[in-house]
């Protein structure tokens, strides 16, 4: 429900929604998840996966019979609308799998740097200050996972052309 307590126009959406995925996941949990005879059941490895789709449909269906009680009289286009508000946020998961691409490509530097400038444009903030920023974000970003925390990634193809002691450098901290 909104701050105001009235009922946005497309909660029962949701609502029906996650029940209708957590009915699914309920119905993939004899094939999908593993049962060993002889362990006690919290110690089963399908244990708390089934709780947790348990909780999601049982959840699910109170938030679609408290949306239905509350019964918002609003018009389908608002119900639309809010939907593809909902759905302007997936432009941001095609940005990340673009990313994860081109790392494998540019490696983790110039594409982390790249793609903080790029998204920082997106966002509206366009001048000389929110890209610098953007990119000294990015650069500390990349710093603090490669060398601070020794987080894997491999190198980008692009580094295979760059001279030897370079290309050790930016496979290892860059």
């Amino acid at each position: 429900m909104s701050g105001a307590g009235r009922p946005q126009p497309a909660e029962w959406v949701f609502a029906l929604l996650a029940l209708a995925i957590g009915l699914f996941l309920a119905t993939r949990i004899g094939s999908e998840l593993s049962w060993q005879a002889g362990r006690p059941l919290h110690r089963q490895p399908g244990f708390w996966p089934s709780l947790a789709i348990v909780g999601m449909v049982v959840f699910g269906f109170c938030y679609l019979l408290g949306r239905w009680r509350a019964n918002p009289r609003q018009g389908s286009a608002s119900v639309i609308g809010e939907i593809g508000l909902w759905l302007r946020g997936g432009e941001f998961v095609g940005w990340f799998v673009i990313y994860v691409m081109t790392v494998r490509w540019a490696g983790y530097l110039p594409s982390t740097l790249v793609f903080c400038c790029a998204l920082a444009w997106r966002l509206g903030y366009r001048s000389r200050r929110w890209l610098g920023a953007a990119l000294l974000f990015g650069l500390c970003t990349v710093l603090i996972f490669k060398s601070a925390l020794a987080v894997k990634i491999p190198g980008g193809t692009l580094y295979e052309v760059l001279p030897d002691g370079l290309r050790n450098l930016m496979i290892r901290f860059f």
